[in-house]
C-alpha cells in the first residue's frame, strides 16, 4: 500500500508541477474574445483546486475523535506503546489538535504552530524532547511534565472557555515528534479534544480544518455499546463540522471499554479459535447492531464504514489481547485501503484533466485568416464534389 501511495504521490507532485507551469506560460498569451470565452470552460476544468493530502503527504492521517473520557487519549498511549504522557482525566482536559508524528530520539521534539493552516510555516514555540529519550526506556514521566503546559487546557477559573483569551490559546496547533514503531510506520496520529454539541466555535473550527486540510481517516469513539444521548450528540456535533465533507470523510466507529469480563461469564477454558470466530464475533455484532439502532447515526453506517471493539483495560487478559489486537490490525487495514480508495480518486481526476487539456488545445489551436479561407474553399469543394458524384450515379 506505501508503495502504490508513494507513487501515486510521485507522480500527482510530477502533474502539479506542469501544470503549474503551463498556467504560467498561459498568462503570457494573449486570445482574441472569442477564443477566450471558448476556452474559459476548459480552463477552469483544468484547474484542480485541492489535491487530497492524504496522498500527496508521505505518511497516512488518523484522527481519533469522541465525547470526553470515551478513551481518546488511553487508545493514543496504546498504539504508542508507552506509558500516560498526554494529559487525562474525567471531563475536557485539553483543547487543542494534538499530531504525534515520528522521530529519531536525537530529533524527538515538540512545536506548536499559529494554527493547522500554518502548520508548514516557522512554529511560534519549539521544546527539545530529545532527554526523555536517551536511556533504553523512555522517560515518560519526564515528557508528560515537559509537554503538560502546551497541551493541558487552561484553569477554567481563570481563562472562560468562550473568552477570545481561551479562542486564542485553543487555535493553536501542536506537534509532538517522538520514537514510536507504531509511528514508523508512516502513520500520522491525531489527538482531538472531547467533542461536545455545546463546544466553543473555536474547537468545531479545529476539527473542520483538520478534516479539510489534512483529510484524515476518523476514529470515531464512543464508550457505552447503547449509544446514551451524549454519543449521538458527539455525532451530531461531528455532522455539523463535518457539513458536506461527511460523505466524503472515511469513519471507522470504534466501541471502546468493552470489557473482556463481559464477554467471558465463566471460567472454562475456552480455545483462541472458538473465541475469535464465535465469542468476540457474536459481541461485535451485537455491539453493532445497538449502534445501527441509534436515531441520527444509523443512516450514516455501511459497508464502506469500518466497526468494531476495543478494551485497553482488558489487556490483562490473553483474550483481551488477542480482541484489541484484531481490532488495532482492522484499523491499520481500514486506514490503508481508505487511503488507497482516495489514490484512484485522484488518479482518475488527473486522467480526467489530461484529456480536458487535448480538448482545450483542440479549441485554442491557432489558424491564420488564409488558413481559415483555406479550410473555407475545401469544405466547399468537399460539397461539390460529393452532390457531383451523388448525380452521376
Amino acid at each position: 500500500n506505501h508503495q502504490i501511495r508513494h507513487m501515486v504521490q510521485q507522480k500527482t507532485n510530477e502533474f502539479l508541477s506542469l501544470q503549474r507551469d503551463f498556467f504560467k506560460a498561459l498568462g503570457d498569451e494573449q486570445f482574441d474574445s472569442t477564443l477566450e470565452q471558448k476556452s474559459k470552460i476548459l480552463i477552469d476544468s483544468l484547474k484542480l483546486d485541492s489535491l487530497n493530502e492524504q496522498v500527496t503527504a508521505d505518511k497516512v492521517q488518523l484522527a481519533l475523535v469522541g465525547e470526553n473520557s470515551c478513551g481518546k487519549t488511553a487508545l493514543v498511549h496504546f498504539l504508542l506503546d508507552s506509558d500516560q504522557f498526554l494529559p487525562s482525566d474525567v471531563g475536557s482536559v485539553s483543547a487543542r489538535v494534538i499530531r504525534l508524528t515520528y522521530a529519531s530520539s536525537t530529533e524527538a521534539c515538540l512545536r506548536v504552530y499559529e494554527s493547522l493552516k500554518k502548520r508548514n510555516e516557522e512554529p511560534t514555540d519549539q521544546i527539545s524532547l530529545g532527554d526523555c529519550f536517551t536511556e533504553s526506556e523512555p522517560d515518560w514521566n519526564a515528557l508528560k511534565n515537559m509537554i503538560e503546559f502546551y497541551v493541558k487546557r487552561p484553569d477554567s477559573e481563570k481563562v472562560n472557555k468562550d473568552s477570545d483569551q481561551f479562542a486564542e490559546w485553543a487555535k493553536k496547533f501542536v506537534e509532538i515528534r517522538i520514537p514510536s514503531k507504531f509511528l514508523k510506520l508512516g502513520i500520522d496520529l491525531y489527538d482531538t479534544p472531547g467533542l461536545l454539541y455545546t463546544d466553543p466555535p473555536i474547537l468545531k473550527t479545529n476539527l473542520h480544518n483538520l478534516v479539510k486540510i489534512i483529510r484524515p481517516t476518523v476514529v470515531f469513539m464512543y464508550e457505552n455499546p447503547s449509544v446514551p444521548t451524549v454519543t449521538k450528540d458527539c455525532f451530531l456535533a461531528l455532522k455539523e463540522v463535518l457539513g458536506k465533507q461527511l460523505e466524503d470523510t472515511n469513519i471507522f466507529f470504534l466501541n471502546t471499554k468493552v470489557d473482556i469480563g463481559s464477554l467471558i461469564t465463566d471460567d472454562a477454558n475456552i480455545s483462541k479459535t472458538e473465541f475469535e470466530t464465535i465469542i468476540l464475533k457474536k459481541a461485535r455484532q451485537s455491539c453493532k447492531d445497538l449502534l445501527l439502532k441509534a436515531p441520527g447515526m444509523a443512516q450514516e453506517i455501511d459497508d464502506i464504514n469500518g466497526f468494531n471493539i476495543i478494551s485497553v483495560d482488558s489487556e490483562w487478559s490473553p483474550l483481551g489481547e488477542i480482541m484489541n489486537k484484531i481490532t488495532i490490525n482492522h484499523i491499520i487495514q481500514f486506514v490503508a485501503n481508505a487511503d488507497l480508495r482516495v489514490a484512484k480518486t485522484i488518479s482518475k481526476s488527473v486522467l480526467s484533466v489530461i484529456d480536458i487539456f487535448f480538448e482545450f488545445t483542440m479549441v485554442t489551436n491557432h489558424r491564420t485568416l488564409e488558413q481559415l479561407k483555406e479550410l473555407r474553399r475545401n469544405a466547399h469543394q468537399w460539397t461539390n464534389d460529393y452532390f457531383i458524384e451523388h448525380r452521376n450515379r
